[in-house]
């Protein structure tokens, strides 16, 4: 599934006719995450999973609790995956 996709239900499901601000409104939400990993932080969305770094990579673990490399390379500033 692709981002526009995602984007494309989200406001759906919301009721927002502007898909731009939920594509924004998206990009934010990921951006915030990476950039809080960045910092060491870890990051838990309930019933969805962690995102937390591992040897200065991204690293998610969904809510099932089996691992999932979200990226193989380092995390850089604003980095979007």
């Amino acid at each position: 599934m692709l981002k526009k996709e995602i984007v494309r239900m989200v406001a759906e499901k919301a009721k927002v006719l502007n898909q731009k601000t939920v594509e924004r409104t998206f990009d934010a939400i990921f951006e915030v995450i990476a950039g809080c990993v960045k910092k060491g932080e870890k990051i838990k969305i309930e019933k969805f999973g962690v995102f937390s770094a591992e040897n200065g990579k991204i690293k998610f673990e969904p809510f099932n609790r089996c691992s999932v490399k979200v990226s193989g390379k380092k995390i850089k500033n604003r980095r979007r995956f």
